[in-house]
């Protein structure tokens, strides 16, 4: 889905664990009406723990606090630790959780991150509540404020409506959400736009990507963890590194998480040869995704 774009925005590149967790927890302890977090990824474990502190500790100052986890992301949380959620206070739902009724319906999950406070900040990355993220992995998160925080929460909403969605086994939490707040634009900030993708017929992301990359004048850094391009977005490269633009790949090293991280290097070879790309592989495994074009 392809939002338009929003003026007045401000945005915030938070590197690293050690940067964005304490944002995000400081922006959740300073709500005042309501906080939204989706995750793929939540598995009992210490970062687990303090992620359940701090939303169970938001539900006692009366802020409204929904959690909505991807059913498969989240089977290591434990059943305890579901309980101290919605014993909390804390609305938790399921996206699409694993069953027998379809293996292709299955493969349908929610790999977004995202976290909304009051519905005038935002925070989305490559993150999740797992422990591994604090040490093994590269993560990076933006935090958004302004008026495009409005898309990021409608996206929020319209999944925690979704009939794939269901409630945790308490159930007597998982209501309605709270009243949507509008957030207010700031002078001087940037124009901001918040897109989504859901499958292969729904590719505004990669749209997107390809216009950045054609448009791009100055320079076109690209950071993402899985890199197996298609041909179009590999001739996009080469050419813009052709007609002199400044185009780095930043990827993950050769111990990564998934094998796709294998087939990485044979797809750069007709980028640096052809291209003159330049790029720089990391010895960890690398979970931010992003691309920064300059005009």
């Amino acid at each position: 889905m392809q939002n338009a774009w929003r003026e007045g925005n401000r945005f915030t590149l938070l590197p690293e664990a050690s940067c964005f967790l304490p944002a995000m927890f400081e922006a959740v302890n300073a709500a005042r009406h309501y906080v939204l977090v989706e995750l793929y990824l939540m598995e009992s474990g210490r970062l687990a723990d303090q992620v359940i502190d701090v939303l169970s500790n938001a539900v006692q100052r009366g802020v409204c606090v929904c959690l909505l986890l991807d059913g498969y992301g989240s089977m290591k949380l434990t059943n305890g630790d579901r309980q101290r959620l919605e014993q909390s206070g804390v609305q938790l739902r399921f996206f699409n959780p694993i069953g027998f009724h379809s293996l292709a319906l299955n493969l349908s999950r929610d790999h977004r991150k995202i976290v909304v406070i009051d519905g005038e900040q935002a925070f989305t990355g490559g993150f999740g509540a797992v422990d591994e993220f604090l040490n093994a992995w590269y993560e990076i998160a933006l935090r958004i404020d302004g008026p495009v925080v409005t898309d990021w929460e409608q996206l929020f909403r319209r999944l925690w409506n979704s009939r794939l969605t269901r409630a945790g086994k308490e159930g007597a939490n998982a209501g309605s959400l709270p009243e949507r707040r509008e957030p207010q634009a700031h002078p001087n900030g940037m124009p901001g736009r918040a897109m989504s993708a859901r499958g292969y017929r729904y590719q505004a992301i990669r749209h997107s990507l390809h216009d950045r990359v054609n448009r791009a004048e100055t320079r076109l850094w690209l950071c993402t963890p899985y890199f197996v391009p298609t041909f179009a977005l590999r001739r996009r490269l080469v050419r813009a590194a052709r007609r002199g633009i400044d185009v780095r790949l930043l990827l993950p090293g050769a111990k990564h998480d998934h094998p796709k991280g294998a087939l990485c290097r044979p797809t750069l070879l007709p980028i640096t040869t052809k291209g003159r790309c330049a790029y720089l592989r990391v010895p960890t495994d690398l979970y931010p995704c992003q691309v920064r074009a300059r005009r």
